[in-house]
């Protein structure tokens, strides 16, 4: 992330405050980190699952009202209890199982790999970090670069949804259209689908993947039970509910260039800026 300019002012490690060998000052307790650099504007949790709850916590204690959970496995019921925190003192969780936000060529909160991504008009609103970067590496050489990424988490209860999203970029005049990424079991499309159907009129394309799921699969991304076909978490019911709301689904990912081309044909976006030329043009 300091490579990409964004300002880490400290690290937070049980046992490891004043530790030396980083550039990063590094604290015992996030109260610590606060008196040391001031205001927070987000904290990326990487612990392990069982500490996440007391890690999240802890920052909401701290007056940080961002927070991006890289972690997978999170005890559901630890989610629960640190969303209700969360609401009640204003703070925005990303994840379980989130990458963070990502502008390309210009602003890099999380754990994204930026060499995958170019600048340009289209959104990505993702469920699926597993996907993410091949998406958006695939569009970017069809040249549609990607004006914001935000990963929302992979995980069948997260901190954030779609809708607060598709508003933002709705009203957004950096983006012309919005790219859905998910997956079978993490993610509420159907209820996206809703709100696109009503609130959004942007062009709104989707890659969901998992259409080829046996009845009963466990997927290793998100640690649950999925039963494609028997719910609203099964693919096939959330494209059927999006393709309803207008959105142009794709039934698989190398399609998804082809179909973004067919349908902005008659309103191009704005074509992704080579990596190299990114580079010069945020220096």
């Amino acid at each position: 992330m300091r490579a990409y300019g964004t300002q880490v002012v400290a690290g937070v490690r049980s046992g490891w405050g004043g530790a030396d060998g980083s550039t990063t000052p590094t604290f015992d307790l996030v109260e610590q980190a606060v008196a040391h650099a001031g205001d927070i504007d987000l904290s990326l949790i990487f612990v392990e699952p069982y500490r996440v709850l007391d890690a999240g916590l802890e920052a909401i204690a701290s007056g940080i009202h961002q927070l991006a959970i890289a972690t997978c496995g999170v005890p559901p019921l630890d989610i629960v209890r640190l969303l209700r925190q969360a609401e009640g003192t204003n703070t925005t969780v990303f994840g379980p199982g989130s990458a963070g936000i990502l502008v390309p060529g210009k602003v890099l909160l999380g754990i994204h790999e930026p060499q995958f991504f170019q600048p340009g008009s289209l959104g990505i609103l993702s469920c699926s970090d597993a996907l993410t970067a091949g998406v958006a590496q695939l569009l970017g050489r069809a040249g549609y670069g990607q004006s914001i990424v935000v990963s929302l988490g992979s995980e069948a209860i997260a901190g954030t949804s779609y809708e607060p999203w598709l508003e933002v970029l709705e009203r957004d005049p950096n983006t012309e259209a919005i790219l859905l990424v998910g997956q079978a079991g993490s993610g509420d499309e159907v209820a996206a689908a809703d709100f696109i159907a009503s609130d959004v009129g942007k062009p709104v394309f989707a890659y969901l993947a998992g259409l080829s799921l046996p009845p009963t699969r466990h997927n290793r991304a998100t640690p649950h039970l999925t039963r494609s076909g028997a719910d609203d978490s099964s693919t096939a019911n959330k494209l059927a509910a999006l393709s309803r709301a207008g959105v142009h689904c794709a039934p698989n990912m190398d399609r998804l260039p082809e179909i973004v081309r067919n349908i902005l044909s008659q309103s191009p976006i704005q074509p992704a800026i080579p990596c190299d030329e990114a580079a010069l043009s945020s220096d």
